[in-house]
């Protein structure tokens, strides 16, 4: 089974090197959207928290040695699905 994803939208910014992690970053910038999805980005509101899904598409392929890493905001290396994990974040909300 594959999964197939189509974009509808970029992400722009003026970044010349973009942070493995949000939590260390101050890189701004902007979504633009396809009109297509217009009405489904109705009532969202400054400073609310959406979920973006993307593809880092310069990203060299996968292997291994990336199951565990070291992140900024951690002194040793952890497994890779653990590294975006918030505590204030609950399954429940």
């Amino acid at each position: 089974m594959g999964i197939q994803m189509k974009p509808i939208g970029v992400v722009n910014t003026d970044a010349k090197e973009i942070p493995r992690s949000w939590k260390v970053s101050d890189v701004e910038g902007t979504l633009v959207i396809d009109e297509t999805y217009l009405e489904g980005l109705k009532d969202i509101k400054p400073d609310q928290k959406i979920y973006v899904l993307f593809h880092f598409h310069k990203s060299p392929g996968f292997t291994e040695q990336f199951m565990r890493i070291k992140p900024p905001i951690h002194d040793k290396k952890v497994g890779v699905f653990s590294t975006h994990f918030d505590p204030e974040w609950s399954l429940s909300d």
